[in-house]
């Protein structure tokens, strides 16, 4: 379950988050993404295994699409996710925002939270499917697949 605030993951995600990525589920919560952090992009990397990629998809709302993802193998660089609707790719996302509830827990910089905005194309009244992957791969993070209906 997630606190007053997305960045603020409790030990519940945290656990579930060690559990194997292919674990998915559908809710959706409304709250405000992280401030954009610096950082060099980087695509997972070759000697990566879908078993070396870890995140979650927080939140996916009429408003922004939210979580965090990084490859154990290269915890100091981060990492890119696609953003789709059901098979269609929408958009690829550095995750390099600072999260302070991962480097509270000591998961490396914390340098691994994303946040995408809703384009208008989505907000035509139909149900839209919302799944996150890792870059490249068809590897989906942790409570990916959501449902989104928003209104023009």
């Amino acid at each position: 379950m997630i606190g007053a605030s997305w960045r603020n993951v409790s030990g519940a995600l945290m656990g579930a988050a060690m559990l194997s990525l292919a674990a998915c589920s559908g809710d959706s919560q409304s709250q405000a993404p992280a401030p954009q952090a610096q950082s060099t992009p980087a695509t997972p990397a070759a000697s990566s295994s879908p078993a070396d990629y870890e995140g979650a998809h927080d939140l996916a709302t009429c408003d922004v699409i939210t979580g965090w993802a990084r490859d154990r193998n290269h915890p100091d660089q981060a990492v890119k996710v696609e953003i789709r609707d059901g098979d269609t790719k929408l958009a690829t996302v550095n995750a390099d925002q600072r999260r302070n509830d991962l480097v509270a827990a000591g998961w490396g910089s914390g340098l691994y939270g994303f946040g995408w905005p809703v384009p208008t194309s989505l907000k035509d009244g139909r149900p839209h499917t919302i799944r996150v992957t890792f870059s490249g791969t068809e590897t989906p993070l942790l409570n990916t697949s959501k449902s989104l209906t928003c209104g023009s």
